[in-house]
């Protein structure tokens, strides 16, 4: 195993805080603009060369993507008419501004929508609209390059793993909400879970067992860490 970069949450708390709002802000535009699958599979981000992306989307017509350009600090947006659209991501750029811009460049492009503007699934980011988000402005280069390498990393170890089973498993995926990069396997088994929250109750219709990396332990509120358990 290579030597992974320390990522101490504590270092770079700011930075992350800011970069999983620009992620949630990205995750769900594709939720808009992406069929629904079943366990929210048409929701997740993916890890690209130069960080994270949302893949194809479709809209009026249009074929485009959205990535994350972390190497670059860029947010770039590509048509299929070969038109291309960005905008830097840089230390002072406000929650607030990154939404504005993005929803301009798309609208420019003619393949804007409508997206609920709040924050989802992670309450420690709080309740402030995005075109209301001032406070979270920061961008350590240094530590986002550290966290590209580590998800990078990451997301080949559970390529990997997962192309050792045979039956259903998801993608390898970056989920906006929680920050973190998971595969999934199932069971075939219904679980036994009835969620009173939607996106639990459909994430968790059967039994599954999940992997994966998670920059900000939900558990345990401390550092980066690699997880696995099973839901039944």
């Amino acid at each position: 195993m290579p030597e992974l970069p320390e990522l101490r949450i504590g270092d770079w708390r700011p930075t992350k805080d800011t970069l999983h709002l620009y992620c949630q802000i990205v995750g769900k535009l594709r939720l808009a603009t992406t069929p629904p699958r079943n366990h929210w599979w048409h929701a997740p981000l993916y890890v690209d060369v130069r960080g994270l992306t949302t893949g194809p989307l479709r809209r009026n017509g249009t074929t485009f993507d959205i990535t994350l350009d972390l190497l670059g600090d860029e947010l770039v947006v590509r048509t299929d008419t070969g038109e291309r659209r960005a905008f830097p991501l840089a230390d002072g750029l406000t929650v607030a501004g990154f939404d504005a811009q993005l929803h301009t460049v798309l609208a420019e492009l003619g393949v804007d929508v409508a997206i609920k503007e709040l924050p989802s699934g992670a309450p420690n980011l709080g309740r402030t609209p995005f075109p209301e988000d001032t406070e979270h402005c920061s961008w350590d280069r240094d530590a986002i390059a550290r966290f590209v390498r580590i998800l990078d990393w990451s997301a080949d170890v559970l390529e990997e793993f997962g192309g050792w089973f045979a039956g259903k498993q998801s993608p390898v995926q970056f989920m906006w909400q929680s920050f973190d990069l998971s595969l999934t396997r199932f069971t075939g088994r219904p679980s036994g879970i009835s969620a009173s929250d939607l996106i639990s109750r459909e994430a968790y219709t059967h039994e599954v067992f999940l992997a994966g990396f998670n920059t900000d332990n939900p558990w345990t509120g401390h550092d980066a860490s690699f997880y696995a358990f099973m839901v039944s």
